[in-house]
């Protein structure tokens, strides 16, 4: 004991830390180790019961239309009888800790869903003013949308520890700008989810590494969120502003992260009232679409060089020119319509490479080549990079004289990978036909 006071007396602050650290980390596994386990025997038994059914009910949790990247999924099983689908709309608790703002996002996010003729429920019951329960709904298989704790717990970790529970990642996971990856691969969510669908293999090696069930739910499908980009419609520049005279249309699109760390992406702060400037500039060449990351406007009014008004008015001035427009929600025909993006966005280095279209990453500095991983890395190379206003400007005139050309030699790591996922059978058809087998063809 006099050995132990002595220790704890005289042993240096920072090593305190470290075993302290190593103690909860200790503690924080084997409580997912048991979790894990008992949520495995929990599936099988859910597996069990509804293995029979002609029909299986699946409930989409979706917190923001903006990160909606399974529509392929959802529609495939619209149109497949042994599916009934329904989208059910949960609010922001986190970024809306007032009720009624919560109440009111939901019911934004219902109206969208509503409006494209989809199955949808909202969380919020007006007739009873209260929240709806997940067992009202007769749950059978549960798609979530986000990995993080937005919501309140019935549509988080109640569902995902009562219920056999999907998720496809809502962006590429091309960087870890979004935390420590083996921390964000090891979490709880994750290790309880009955199935994963990652989007490519670099990412799925990575969760066998570093997630204690060792990826065993895990499944490479390729990322559904971008089959929309191999549809045969017609475009019509119908999701863009009409004009008087033919002109580019530039896509503006910032990242969140305006947080001063080693994890941000965004270059916001010092290049979103440039922007302005550039649109004001070609406005009579070019329109624009503001196509902010969700969490920005929230994260802009509590920054103490922003906050409400000012930020309102950046995002009014958007919204209401000739020239320009807000879009918040669904954005791949705004891609597949467009001329170029600039952006400083981690799932858009990979998504709008699948345009083969002109793209402009805002560099904020040499941190960001280390967020990336090394998918992340190989469509970094697409991207033309910009410190500076000068930077912007050269490349929107490069792109009102058309003068860009696609270099095919950049583009050979896509198209490899587009042949591995994309070519035979689409994401969404792998995610469907791998639920269905999994329920039909269970085995004890």
């Amino acid at each position: 004991m006099k050995m132990l006071s002595f220790i704890k007396k005289y042993l240096p602050e920072f090593i305190k830390k470290k075993i302290l650290y190593f103690k909860l980390s200790c503690f924080d596994n084997l409580v997912k180790v048991y979790l894990y386990h008992k949520v495995t025997n929990s599936h099988n038994e859910l597996i069990k019961k509804i293995k029979y059914k002609n029909k299986i009910r699946v409930v989409f949790l979706v917190i923001h239309k903006s990160v909606w990247k399974v529509d392929s999924v959802f529609r495939r099983m619209l149109q497949d009888p042994y599916f009934d689908p329904v989208i059910l709309v949960c609010p922001d608790t986190k970024h809306n800790e007032n009720g009624r703002e919560s109440i009111k996002g939901v019911e934004e996010v219902f109206h969208y869903f509503k409006n494209l003729g989809y199955p949808v429920i909202s969380s919020f019951n007006k007739k009873v003013k209260s929240w709806v329960k997940l067992e009202e709904l007769n749950i059978d298989v549960v798609f979530f949308t986000n990995p993080h704790n937005l919501t309140q717990s019935e549509y988080y970790s109640s569902a995902y520890k009562k219920y056999l529970s999907c998720y496809v990642p809502y962006y590429f996971m091309a960087t870890n700008h979004d935390g420590e990856i083996s921390q964000l691969l090891n979490s709880e969510m994750k290790q309880l989810m009955w199935r994963i669908y990652w989007p490519h293999q670099y990412i799925y090696n990575e969760s066998k590494r570093f997630s204690l069930n060792k990826g065993r739910n895990g499944l490479v499908t390729g990322y559904p969120a971008v089959e929309v980009f191999f549809d045969d419609r017609d475009l019509d520049g119908g999701s863009w502003k009409k004009q008087e005279i033919l002109k580019k249309k530039i896509i503006y699109s910032p990242h969140h992260s305006i947080e001063n760390d080693n994890k941000s992406l965004s270059t916001f702060l010092s290049m979103g009232d440039l922007m302005v400037d550039i649109a004001k500039e070609n406005k009579c060449q070019v329109q624009w679409v503001f196509k902010p990351h969700p969490f920005l406007k929230e994260k802009l009014y509590s920054h103490p060089e922003w906050g409400k008004r000012r930020a309102d008015n950046y995002f009014e001035f958007w919204e209401c020119q000739s020239y320009t427009q807000l879009e918040e929600g669904e954005y791949e025909q705004l891609f597949m319509e467009s001329d170029a993006i600039i952006h400083d966005c981690s799932s858009f280095i990979v998504e709008y490479a699948f345009t083969k279209k002109p793209a402009l990453y805002l560099f904020k500095d040499d941190h960001v080549k280390e967020l990336l991983n090394d998918f992340g890395q190989r469509f970094f190379c697409i991207q033309r990079l910009a410190r500076t206003k000068a930077d912007v400007k050269e490349f929107v005139s490069q792109i009102i004289e058309g003068c860009w050309e696609l270099d095919e030699d950049e583009y050979r790591f896509f198209e490899s990978y587009l042949i591995e996922y994309y070519s035979n059978k689409l994401p969404s058809e792998k995610i469907v036909e791998n639920i269905k087998s999994s329920l039909r063809h269970y085995h004890e």
